[in-house]
């Protein structure tokens, strides 16, 4: 019988892995932690050169009025890393809305909005980072999730990139794989939100 307290150590080493992605059986930014599970395929290419001042994507995170923090970027000509690093700065100041207005569209038609929500603000780290070592090319993503549950899930997501990053989680660097789409004209990331929704 699971406690909840066994449920919330879970969840926390979930949180973990989302950001990390170790292993081979890390998809997107959440790999296998117990229940979850996740097959990842890694095809990885030389890194992005710099952007030049002119085009490149600014990032601003700023505390308004109400007393939460929005972050915001520059979707013109939006790079990954420009988008990695806009992530890392909402999960270190705990910008729901911009962690959600970010998921892709897979991640909440599994998990729905409302769950989605409920559980982003456990992934606040004021340590939290990306570092950019090497961008894959677009290709299908076979995204899943729930491994060894009657929930398994696996979707594949077309043109995405996988990228190879240094995070640092919890204040300790680690190097991971994450995942990341375009959709529209910007960059989308996947995570775990907790339990799929539908049979």
């Amino acid at each position: 019988m699971m406690t909840a307290v066994d449920g919330t150590a879970k969840r926390l080493l979930g949180v973990a892995l989302v950001v990390v992605g170790l292993a081979a059986d890390v998809v997107g930014i959440l790999g296998n932690v117990n229940s979850w599970g996740a097959t990842n395929h890694v095809v990885l290419a030389t890194p992005p050169g710099p952007a030049s001042p002119s085009t490149a994507p600014s990032t601003t995170t700023s505390p308004p009025s109400n007393g939460t923090t929005t972050t915001t970027t520059s979707a013109t000509g939006e790079t990954p890393t420009a988008f990695l690093d806009a992530l890392a700065a909402a999960i270190r100041s705990g910008d729901v809305n911009f962690m959600l207005s970010r998921l892709n569209p897979a991640v909440v038609t599994r998990y729905g909005e409302a769950q989605c929500r409920a559980f982003l603000p456990s992934l606040t780290d004021v340590t939290a980072q990306f570092t950019v070592k090497q961008v894959g090319t677009p290709a299908p993503f076979n995204w899943a999730t729930d491994a060894n549950t009657p929930k398994a899930r696996s979707t594949i997501v077309p043109n995405t990139l996988t990228i190879a990053v240094d995070d640092v989680l919890r204040g300790r660097t680690t190097a991971a794989t994450v995942h990341v789409t375009k959709v529209g004209d910007h960059y989308t990331w996947f995570t775990n939100c907790g339990n799929p929704i539908g049979p």
